[in-house]
């Protein structure tokens, strides 16, 4: 369970520089386990380079949701920054909740790397 955001410049720069990068095609995720704290923090980052200040604002609101909805922590505490590249601009939610399960799934914050989980409809015809 997500128990807080990181708001502090120190603190996300500390998990940029210390954590473990995991990439995926529409995002990056910067993990960093604290075993001497418990709680899950994280932030979201979307650079200019994915689009203007719309686009950025709806994929920051998507995400954040996602993480809500999906991650359930780990035993410890831990920090995680999850970054969108631009390609996440012409990307679904649900695209977005299936690259983000499946960073989440790599260091343990998220059940079963979302396998299973995420289902999409065959196209008939």
């Amino acid at each position: 369970m997500v128990t807080g955001r990181l708001r502090k410049t120190r603190d996300i720069g500390r998990v940029f520089r210390n954590g473990t990068l995991h990439r995926g095609r529409l995002l990056r995720l910067y993990f960093l386990p604290r075993p001497t704290e418990a709680g899950v923090r994280f932030t979201v980052v979307v650079s200019a380079k994915v689009g203007g200040a719309v686009c950025r604002n709806r994929l920051k609101r998507r995400l954040r949701e996602i993480v809500r909805q999906e991650c359930t922590g780990g035993v410890g505490g831990a920090d995680f920054v999850l970054a969108a590249l631009p390609p996440a601009r012409d990307a679904t939610f649900w695209e977005l909740r299936a690259a983000a399960l499946e960073l989440l799934g790599r260091t343990g914050l998220a059940p079963s790397a979302g396998r299973g989980r995420v289902r999409f409809r065959q196209r008939e015809g």
